[in-house]
């Protein structure tokens, strides 16, 4: 079974010190004798300020900003999308896993989750086609989502067709089967989706960059001064190529124009296993959950996870300004630049012992 390895640090420069991408570890999959000589390295990096399962944005319990924010829209729509919904998504007879018959009550719990699975799309997306149109506007050059995805009853159809193997098409007949986590794979994976969730924008996507030090920053960055007695982790998750070829799909986007997508080495991962999970389980899959799905052929590396204190962070952070690894460097603006600066007061000042929590 895939699942991660834990590695657990108490000293910010020895948690810096695992990650760093020069160490050998990195460059050998397997077991070897042989010393590495390698250019490359195969891993993606992912930081995180909890250690508590790590889902997309668009899908955690509705206590964040952007979460909240989301809810709102599927309150907005949700009539609308049920209205849609009514009559076209299929009543399955069978269950997916062992193919027992199902009762009436299991049917109608499907079905209920498979519009819920639909309403939560149609939310995405509507952000999502906001955010390109207003870009457009101002003269960012984004490649909005098809046509379809802007009238919700195009989509409600298009989307159940696509999702659900025992569902119809349009004029009614049955569609040709194609695995749900393949279809959704090519649309959940365009450019526009990437870039609205690199820029704020809540989806089923998850950030990651090809540097672990960059990754060690986000994971600390929105710390602050902890609680001395907090006992929470900050997280760096570690996936290996040979992890992405499965439903978890690897999402890249050029970085040629993107300012901050460039300096972060940004790139995404889409699980397309996640809705038919949710419809199973009721609950969407936290990416530990989802790496347990993989079908482990012999070469599948196990995934990575290092962990450090909370009360770390602004060590960490420290560190990692003397590397140039801040706020500016990875979004370079100039309010960046005032705000590395206003952090790196904030943490010295609380070091020395003066309060300057308010600034």
């Amino acid at each position: 079974m895939v699942q991660f390895v834990e590695y657990s640090f108490d000293a910010a420069k020895d948690f810096l010190n695992a990650l760093r991408l020069s160490n050998p570890e990195w460059g050998i999959s397997q077991p070897s004798a042989e010393p590495d000589r390698g250019w490359q390295r195969a891993w993606i990096f992912r930081g995180q300020g909890t250690a508590a399962p790590l889902k997309p944005s668009a899908w955690r319990q509705p206590d964040i900003e952007k979460t909240k924010l989301l809810a709102q829209v599927k309150l907005a729509i949700k009539e609308r999308v049920l209205a849609e919904a009514k009559g076209k998504v299929p009543i399955p007879q069978l269950d997916g896993q062992d193919y027992h018959v199902l009762s009436e009550v299991d049917q109608q719990q499907i079905v209920e989750r498979r519009i819920d699975v639909v309403h939560q799309a149609f939310a995405e997306v509507s952000l999502i086609n906001e955010f390109t149109d207003l870009a457009d506007e101002l003269g960012f050059k984004v490649d909005p989502l098809p046509i379809w995805t802007h009238e919700i009853g195009s989509f409600v159809s298009r989307y159940i067709v696509e999702s659900f193997p025992d569902s119809w098409d349009e004029q009614g007949r049955p569609a040709v089967y194609v695995r749900p986590e393949d279809r959704q794979s090519t649309f959940w994976r365009h450019p526009a989706v990437a870039l609205a969730q690199h820029h704020g924008i809540p989806t089923r996507l998850l950030d990651w960059t090809r540097n672990p030090i960059t990754a060690a920053f986000f994971a600390a960055k929105d710390i602050g001064i902890p609680d001395p007695d907090a006992d929470d982790c900050l997280v760096v998750y570690a996936l290996h190529k040979t992890m992405l070829a499965q439903h978890i799909k690897l999402v890249e986007v050029p970085a040629s124009e993107n300012d901050f997508l460039r300096a972060q080495a940004g790139l995404f991962t889409f699980d397309a296993k996640g809705d038919t999970l949710f419809v199973q389980q009721g609950d969407y899959p936290s990416l530990e959950d989802s790496v347990g799905y993989l079908d482990p052929p012999t070469n599948i590396v196990q995934p990575k996870k290092f962990m450090l204190p909370l009360t770390q962070a602004p060590e960490l952070l420290r560190l990692l300004w003397l590397e140039r690894i801040t706020r500016a460097h990875l979004m370079p603006t100039l309010d960046h630049v005032a705000q590395a600066v206003m952090t790196k007061v904030r943490l010295s000042g609380n070091a020395a012992g003066i309060d300057l929590k308010g600034c």
